[in-house]
Formats: C-alpha cells, sequence, structure tokens
C-alpha cells in the first residue's frame, strides 16, 4: 500500500478540494477507522413487521422449500452427470467441452429458477456487460450476503472462487466442482501462489475458459464501507468490469455478517418475504494504466475508489483477517468487535503479520476486561507488573490515542509496535513535507509548516513561527526541506528534531526509562520545549495529552544531566 500512497501524493497538485486531501492524510495515519465494525447487521423489526413475516411464512414458506429441495436434487442430479468419469484434476486444468459444456445451460436456468424461489422474482439490470473480448474478468462489490451467488447464474456461470470445502459437500460438492471453481484454502500461505496463477491461466484471453468472477473483498460485510480488495483479480494486468449489487428490500433481512443473524435466521426470514429487490450495475470495464499494472495494490485500490464513489459509500482498510481476529476473541470470551484493528493498515504500518497479532491477542486477553474488550490503567499496571503512579500514567497516556481512559486491541498493538522502539524522525519530516508540496515544487508555507511540527512534536504556534522566520531568511514565505534540514542541523536547540528519539522502552514485560545520547545533554532546556516522539509514522493530526497525563507531567521533577554511555548502549 506503501506505493499506492505515492502514486496518490504524487498526484496532489491536482487535488482541489481539502476533504480530498485529509482522506489521503486519514489513509496515511494510524487514526481509528471511520466504520469501526463493517461485520455487524442487527436489525429491529416493527410488529407489522413480524406481522408480515408470519403471513409470508404461513403461505409461502412451505411451497417455497418444496420447490427449492427440488431444485437443489436436481441440481445433483445434473452435476452428477456433467461430471461422470472425470477426475478432479480434469476439473481443474481442462474446461468442460461438447454436451457436457451445454449442459451448463441447464445449471444456469435452475440456478435463476432458486432465485425466483427464494423470492427474486424480478433481477433488474443496469449498465451494458462486457463481452469477452473486452475483459474477462469480473470484480463484484459489495459483498454482504450468500445471495450475493445468484449474480453467478445472471453472469452465466463465470469461473468463480470459491471454499475448497464446498467441493468437498456430500450432497452438492458435485454441482460445486461440476461449474469449475477455483478453489481456494485461504489459511494455507502456499495455496495463494496457486490461486493467483490459476486465475492467471483462466483469465487468458486466449484461454477457451469462461469469464471469471471474484469478489475482491473476500468477506461479507453490513455494506456500509467498501473494506480491503484482495490483489487477486488485478495481477493478471488485464482489464476488470466492476460490477455493484444491490438490495433494496425495506426490511433487509439479506444481509449476513459474521456479528448477526445466523445463517438459518436470514434464510428464514427472507424466504418469508414476499417479494426480494435485487440490483445488478455494470460499470464502465476499467482500464489499467503502467503505473496500476506494475502495482496490483494500486490497482485494486483504484477500481475500489470507482466502485466506493458509485455507491456512495467510504472505504477503509479491514480485511477477512479482521475477521478471522473476531474468532480468535470468541475462543478468549472478548466481545467480537474487540479484535477489529483495521488489519491490512496495521500491517503496513507496523511491520508485523497476523501470527503477531494473534499472539498479542493472547496476552492482551489475559489482562483485558472481558465486559468490553478494554485495559484500565489498573490492568495496564498489571500487565507490566508496574505500581500505580504518574510515570506510569504517562506511558499509558501515549498508548490511549482516542483519550477515553480505557486501551483497546488496536491502541495496544499500536503502543508496542511504536512507542516501544524508535522512529527515524527526519524520514518522518522529509516524507510530511512532501505531503504539503504544491505542484511538484517541494515547499511550505508557515500555515502548513505549523501542521508538520505540531502534530510530530510539542510545539507551540509563536515558536513555529520565530523558527520559520529565522530560516525563512529572505522572506519568501516559504521553505524547503532542505532549508529545514541545514538550518536545525547548525543549530543545537534543533537538532534534535532528527535524531533518534527513543522514550519508553518495554521489554519482556518490564518498563525502563531510557534517555538516549544526542548531541546535547538530555538535561538541557530546548527553546522549542520537550521533544514528543510520534506515534505514527506519518500522523498528521495532533492528538493532545489528557488533562490528567499533562497534570502529571508537571509535578514531575526536572532530570538531572546524565552521561549516557554510547558503546554501553551498543552492547545492549
Amino acid at each position: 500500500m506503501s506505493s499506492t500512497c505515492a502514486n496518490r501524493v504524487s498526484d496532489f497538485s491536482s487535488l482541489t478540494d481539502r476533504r480530498e486531501y485529509s482522506k489521503i492524510l486519514r489513509e496515511n495515519s494510524l487514526l481509528e477507522p471511520i466504520v469501526k465494525n463493517p461485520f455487524y447487521h442487527h436489525i429491529k423489526l416493527k410488529w407489522y413487521q413480524w406481522l408480515q413475516l408470519i403471513f409470508g411464512g404461513i403461505l409461502l414458506l412451505p411451497i417455497r422449500l418444496l420447490c427449492i429441495s427440488v431444485i437443489f436434487f436436481l441440481s445433483m442430479l445434473i452435476g452428477l452427470v456433467m461430471t461422470v468419469g472425470l477426475s478432479q484434476e480434469d476439473l481443474k486444468l481442462v474446461p468442460l467441452k461438447g454436451w457436457r459444456k451445454r449442459a451448463r445451460g441447464i445449471l444456469r436456468f435452475l440456478g435463476r429458477s432458486l432465485a425466483f424461489c427464494c423470492g427474486f422474482h424480478s433481477i433488474k439490470k443496469y449498465g451494458k456487460r462486457c463481452r469477452r473480448e473486452e475483459s474477462t474478468i469480473f470484480v463484484a462489490a459489495p459483498h454482504t450476503s450468500y445471495f450475493d451467488a445468484f449474480l453467478f447464474f445472471i453472469l452465466g456461470l463465470p469461473t468463480a472462487i470459491s471454499r475448497a470445502e464446498n467441493g468437498r459437500l456430500p450432497i452438492m460438492g458435485r454441482v460445486v466442482r461440476a461449474v469449475q471453481p477455483i478453489l481456494v484454502r485461504r489459511e494455507d500461505v502456499n495455496n495463494k501462489q496457486i490461486t493467483v496463477q490459476t486465475i492467471i491461466d483462466r483469465s487468458d484471453p486466449k484461454s477457451d475458459w469462461p469469464q471469471v468472477l471474484i469478489f475482491p473483498e473476500g468477506t461479507t460485510t453490513n455494506g456500509s464501507c467498501l473494506i480491503n480488495f484482495k490483489p487477486g483479480a488485478f495481477i493478471p494486468k488485464l482489464p476488470v468490469q466492476p460490477v455493484v449489487i444491490k438490495y433494496r428490500n425495506k426490511m433487509n433481512t439479506i444481509t449476513w455478517t459474521w456479528q448477526g443473524f445466523s445463517v438459518f435466521k436470514v434464510s428464514l426470514l427472507t424466504l418469508c418475504q414476499f417479494n426480494n429487490k435485487m440490483e445488478v450495475h455494470y460499470l464502465p470495464v476499467y482500464i489499467p494504466d503502467e503505473g496500476e499494472k506494475q502495482d496490483a495494490l494500486l490497482y485494486a485500490f483504484n477500481v475500489r475508489s470507482k466502485m466506493a464513489e458509485f455507491l456512495n459509500v467510504i472505504t477503509t482498510n479491514h480485511s477477512y483477517e479482521d475477521c478471522r481476529l473476531m474468532c480468535r476473541a470468541r475462543e478468549l470470551n472478548l466481545p467480537l468487535e474487540s479484535a477489529i484493528i483495521e488489519f491490512v493498515q496495521i500491517k503496513e504500518k507496523l511491520k508485523i503479520n497476523f501470527d503477531n497479532c494473534e499472539d498479542l491477542l493472547k496476552k492482551f486477553a489475559s489482562y483485558a476486561r472481558k465486559k468490553d474488550g478494554k485495559m484500565t490503567f489498573e490492568d495496564f499496571c498489571n500487565y507490566l507488573d508496574l505500581p500505580v503512579n504518574s510515570d506510569t500514567h504517562n506511558v499509558f497516556d501515549l498508548y490511549d490515542r482516542n483519550k477515553d481512559g480505557k486501551i483497546d486491541f488496536r491502541e495496544f498493538l499500536i503502543g508496542l509496535c511504536l512507542i516501544s522502539r524508535p522512529e527515524d524522525n527526519e524520514a518522518n519530516l522529509k516524507l510530511a513535507f512532501e505531503m504539503f508540496s504544491k505542484n511538484g515544487i517541494n515547499k511550505v508555507n508557515l500555515e502548513d509548516f505549523h501542521s508538520i511540527l505540531s502534530s510530530n512534536f510539542t510545539m507551540q504556534r509563536e515558536e513555529i513561527k520565530v523558527l520559520f522566520e529565522k530560516i525563512d531568511q529572505k522572506k519568501q514565505g516559504f521553505i524547503t526541506f532542505d532549508d529545514f534540514y541545514q538550518f536545525a542541523s547548525k543549530s543545537s536547540d534543533y537538532s534534535k528534531l532528527f535524531g533518534k528519539n527513543k522514550e519508553f522502552k518495554i521489554l519482556q514485560h518490564n518498563l525502563e526509562y531510557s534517555k538516549l545520547a544526542s548531541t546535547t545533554s538530555i538535561g538541557q532546556s530546548c527553546s522549542f520545549g520537550q521533544v514528543r516522539q510520534s506515534t505514527s509514522n506519518l500522523s498528521l493530526t495532533k492528538r493532545p495529552m489528557s488533562d490528567k497525563a499533562r497534570a502529571n507531567v508537571n509535578e514531575i521533577e526536572p532530570a538531572p544531566k546524565l552521561s549516557v554511555d554510547l558503546n554501553e548502549h551498543k552492547k545492549e
């Protein structure tokens, strides 16, 4: 995703809307997600809606269940006939031909009949579906329900992505294998490479395979946003046609998420509705440019943005891995939503993998409260095995990003990974200058300079203004990063801005206060005030300390001058 950000930063000169710029900053920071839990869906039905469903259950449910059973039975027979004499390897490597291929039309008819029996009487289609010569890949979103599978029949049985477990089902497994999907095991890292190669092979315009249908979100959500798109559909570097699915029911019993109604309840309530409204919107074929062909993540990001714009929803960095962490949280008796961290962003920013997150979640659960899945200050002290005092509270305040007096798992992860290890302030400041530069010229004015320094250091506006005027000796009204760097390097007061500052180090659950060597002694006062470590690689939004923590800081006596042995630190 770093390359994505870089490309978007390079195009900043074309962005005239300040809100769009704020969106870019949000994507480059570790602020809390706007949609905290896209995997939750629950509806409260009114009495007349329950009455409607009861009548539907009495009049429609028995007939619909009977028809569905007949369709499943016929599908099983057709699937059995289509795959007789073929091994699983044959079905993976060669597309069906002859009478087997023509029999797919029967399965398509049965699938559309199944949708009709489920109440989807008229599925409206908008836009123009592309031919295979225009695009071999469909990308569909938002993925909100297993009823989205009806799109598979509408598109004429394209190659779909399905769980490997579905191909081994005792009854419907034959039907699944008959349509020759790409079967994947998402927890198997080695299987991902095989899946990607299979997508490339089947989407080849020269092959005889049908078009490919992929839901790039990889899991179901409540539709309030578009979560991270997996890059699999975009790695082949071919044009794709975005397909948007909408449901227009007043009673949204269709949405099925990880936290909400069960499969049984969703199915029962949906079958009891007299009519279920589904729409399919074909968006124009998206043709990647050279930059997108070389960066599948950028390609996926831009296609997702187009679809989100059409849907008028936001985009987030949640992913299927967040769902896996939710399942782990359930096993640890924590609320499911406590493990939602926007994994894609956390992984990119903090350089940690899923196994690291899972291990830390287990440790976090040992001290967090089971009621809300958060740590209080006392829990935090127990975790570090430290006494309750003002010094420890200052560290707690650094973890507590939203200043609510508690630490959730996301704050816990960020704290361990950022506050506990040094940051290269020079790289952070240089990137910040690039973000604020306009028209490709690497220079900033006083307002932008204030935004950069106030977010990374505890400097007052007047102090920043004085520093800006000292650097801008020619009174041009702007400065460059090189001007700032050269001036700060020659000043004993400001050289510390470009040093690697490590305020706190957490090692084996023990807190050690460590003050590292700098060009000046640690006890020496700085004209700009106490330097505060940035808690984000590019956090351009200042997060003030709480009143309680600020009072504690004022009560702490100034540290005496210390002499630090550099060789000793190297040994450590």
